[in-house]
């Protein structure tokens, strides 16, 4: 029987995407193929929205970004300054770099970056590391829950349930 893990989570048959017809949310594309702002759905209810990229971004990464007017494509790595502005959230399905186009999870489970420190049924919360998050006191980060612990050294790519995250107050 086929598992998930977080070396193929964007790629396992559990992510068959039910549409937009083309959407592939491992692929990163040159120029846009769908509308900024677009939403699609797997098979076990995830949802993920088509953004531009952002320098440095790599698969699991968490990013902030704006969907207003022409400038849906308003994203940036997430760390604690720009989780601060109340931007929504969102986890790099693949590395979509600046001046390319991808998909990006908004809800369900996938696999995202942590630091080393980062304890399983803690608060998640943001960090000055770019596109990785922790459980340290700065800003609590809503809609999500981390279902492991970072055990090893620097960052790890860690099971987590998201809906719709979002910043919420600094402690």
């Amino acid at each position: 029987m086929a598992t998930e893990s977080s070396s193929n989570t964007f790629t396992s048959e559990f992510r068959k995407i039910s549409g937009p017809l083309g959407a592939d949310l491992t692929r990163v594309d040159s120029s846009p193929k769908f509308t900024l702002g677009q939403t699609c759905f797997d098979t076990r209810g995830g949802e993920y929205i088509y953004l531009k990229g952002v320098a440095s971004v790599a698969e699991g990464s968490w990013v902030s970004y704006c969907i207003a007017g022409d400038i849906t494509a308003a994203v940036a790595l997430a760390t604690t300054t720009t989780v601060d502005l109340r931007d929504p959230l969102a986890v790099a399905c693949a590395a979509v770099v600046a001046s390319s186009y991808g998909w990006f999870q908004i809800r369900g489970i996938c696999y995202a970056s942590y630091l080393v420190s980062m304890a399983l049924g803690n608060t998640v919360q943001s960090t000055a590391t770019a596109g990785s998050m922790d459980d340290a006191n700065t800003t609590t980060i809503y809609g999500v829950k981390c279902f492991e612990t970072e055990g090893g050294t620097g960052t790890d790519t860690l099971r987590t349930w998201i809906q719709y995250p979002q910043a919420g107050i600094a402690l």
